[in-house]
Order: C-alpha cells, then structure tokens, then sequence
C-alpha cells in the first residue's frame, strides 16, 4: 500500500479517471484517501480494543472521515488523529454493546430493535419496514412477549389483511420474518413464527407500462400543479430512478461540470448498496430548480422522523393524478415506462442497466473499469427527447 505524507497539492492532482487506489499517510498511521473515478474520500483503519472476531482477534475497522474537498485534509487528519488517541486509550468509538439476552422481551421492543439495528443500517428502503412496523406490527402485538406469538397468530393477521390488500399482505409478511428473524439472530428467540406460515398470495412480476395517451395526461396534470410530488413524479420519468432516491436527492450530490449536471447516487439509497451516478438532463435540471435546498441541502421534505411519508406520498399521489383519467398505475411504474423508452430509442440493454444502477454480475466486470458516462449520458438524451415527443409540448 503506498505511503506518503499527504498535502492538498497532492490530492487536487491525484488522478481520479483510471480505477481505484488508496494513499496512507505518515502522519497520522491508519489515516489515509481512496481515490476513484467519482470521489476522494478519507478514511481511517484500526484494529478495534474492544470487538473481538470468532476466533479472539480484533476487528478491523475501517471508517470514513470526509469527502474531499468538502472536507479539508487538515480536519480530516485531526479526526483520524482523535480517534486514533481514543483507540491508544483502549476506547473503540464504534463499539456498541450488545444487548443482554433475555426472554422477557415485548414484540415492540424487538420491533423497535430491528428497525435500529438492523434496518436503518443495512436497508434502503427501512423507511417502508418503519411504516410497516408502526401502522400495522406494533398495534397488533405491542405489549405481547416475543416468544409467546405462534404462528397461527401470524397467519391470522396476514389473512385479515390479505382480505383487502393481498400484495401489502406479502410485504407485511416479508417484515414479520425479517423482526422474528432478527429475534432469532439477536435475542435467543427459538422459532420464527413468520417462517412457519406459507405466503398467502402468489404475485407475478408487474409489467404495467405507460402508453404514449397516458404519459400525455398525466404529465399536462402534474405540469400545472404546484405540489412538490408533481415534480417528483416528474423526476422519476425523466431520470429512471426510484422514489426514495428522489426523496433522498442532496444539493452535496450533484456534480456540475461546464453544461453537465451529474447525480452521484451515495450507498445508502440504492437497493445494491453500491453507488453510481446519473446525468441529469436539462428538462430534470429546470423541474429541480422549482426546489431550493433546505440547510441539510435537501430539495424535498425527507424527515427521517416522519412515519407516515410514504402513506402521504401516495395518497397526494392519487389526489393530484386524478383528473389525467389514467387508472390502475403506480409511481414505480414510471422507471418501468422510462426503461421501455430508452430501449424503443435504441439504447442497449446494457446501458439501461447502468441508468438503472443495477448490479452487473458478469465476471467481466471485475476488469472493466470503464465509466460508460458518455453511454449514460446518450441513454438519458434520448428519454428526454421521448418524454418531449410524446408530451407534444414545454415539459
């Protein structure tokens, strides 16, 4: 691993195009940057004092400091430098305690847990299990210990609300196994009932895509309405991305480079918990600027404390699309629609799959370290130029 005492000269010319390095610094030991094609990053690695692995060695951490230049070299290396004090001292900031194990555990409790521990950390869509857990889970057996729920109770619950809303049924479900699981994982619990219960209702994948009349009423609806979700709507066609990336977008994120205005999509709010970065067109570009940043530089509300968001987002969502007549659709719906537009245009599959961000499994990609930006932008040019064609008007 190279080592070298690092200065703001060398990081602004350090190469960012050509795959991935990292540089240590001899200041601070353990404190270094990773350079990619997107972003430099700060970081600083120890062995932890206090976590142990399975076989008694200590865990290795590794932890971001900052982004540069956002973060200057001089803050990040004293952030290394503090943490690196606390781990001389025997203190590992990162450590938590594990929870004692017990039985005498409440559902909410176990709910509550999940949500913190696992979900928020590991999922980017834990706001959809929090609205799960709060609206529906906890109200059914909040104050009942974990251990005496069976799974006749579960399928009862399933099947009440299977009555009215099969595929939320699935979902619900899909949570249950996931919290009883972690009760499993984390807390000693024995069995997990939502396991035990078979999926009430079978699903195929959804194929519903937008025809061209559609596309047209619904856009001439949003295109009056000063609601934020009509440019959210908007921005899902015009970009292909999914509602909570949109909820999530940060000023911090785009990258502005002459006339191109470029999305880094961070980790935490993609399916595959890797990033990617999408350009934003000029017509994205003019329905974003109807929005200024809020001081955590957010464009839309995203209160992590809000349980209810997505339940208001589709409710508004229905109120302002009614008068376009269009029925039976869903917002996700419009990635699927800006997918099939991008491949009417001619774009290939393959590039679609990097406007997606999804996850390219081929072995080839481990050697190909191409961008494809010029790809994604081409792919991009011609949805917009599609959406335009089809609206048959200023977007």
């Amino acid at each position: 691993m190279p080592t070298t005492t690092l200065t703001d000269r060398l990081l602004t010319r350090a190469p960012s195009g050509s795959g991935r390095m990292e540089l240590w610094d001899t200041i601070v030991p353990g404190f270094g940057v990773r350079i990619t094609a997107h972003q430099k990053s700060f970081f600083f690695s120890f062995r932890s004092p206090r976590a142990k692995t399975a076989d008694g060695k200590p865990v290795r951490r590794r932890v971001a400091v900052g982004d540069y230049p956002k973060c200057r070299l001089a803050t990040a290396r004293s952030k290394a430098a503090e943490i690196r004090d606390q781990v001389d001292q025997g203190i590992d900031p990162y450590y938590v305690e594990p929870p004692e194990p017990t039985k005498v555990l409440t559902f909410e409790a176990l709910a509550l847990d999940y949500l913190e521990r696992y979900a928020k950390k590991r999922k980017s869509s834990w706001k959809n299990d929090r609205a799960i857990v709060h609206r529906t889970l906890i109200p059914a057996w909040k104050e009942r210990l974990v251990d005496s729920i069976k799974a006749k109770e579960v399928k009862s619950l399933l099947e009440s609300i299977s009555s009215r809303a099969p595929v939320h049924a699935n979902r619900v479900h899909e949570i249950l196994r996931m919290v009883f699981q972690w009760g499993v994982d984390e807390w000693e619990l024995e069995v997990n009932p939502g396991r035990m219960v078979k999926q009430l209702h079978s699903e195929s994948p959804r194929e519903r895509v937008l025809t061209r009349a559609e596309i047209r009423s619904l856009w001439q609806v949003w295109r009056r309405s000063s609601d934020p979700v009509s440019s959210l709507l908007r921005l899902r066609l015009l970009t292909a991305q999914r509602g909570n990336q949109i909820f999530g977008l940060n000023h911090s994120q785009l990258d502005a480079y002459g006339d191109d205005v470029w999305w880094n999509v961070p980790s935490t709010l993609t399916k595959t918990r890797r990033p990617y970065r999408i350009w934003i067109c000029p017509e994205a570009r003019a329905v974003l600027s109807r929005h200024l940043p809020d001081e955590s530089g957010y464009y839309f509300d995203t209160d992590p404390e809000r349980r209810d968001w997505c339940h208001d987002y589709w409710r508004r969502t229905i109120e302002l699309s009614k008068p376009s007549g269009v029925t039976n659709w869903q917002p996700r719906d419009l990635r699927r629609t800006a997918a099939t537009l991008m491949a009417q245009g001619g774009v290939s599959r393959f590039i679609i799959k990097w406007v997606l961000g999804h996850t390219d499994k081929e072995i080839t990609t481990v050697y190909d370290l191409y961008s494809y930006d010029r790809e994604v932008k081409e792919a991009v040019l011609t949805l917009e130029s599609a959406v335009r064609e089809i609206v048959g008007e200023p977007l």
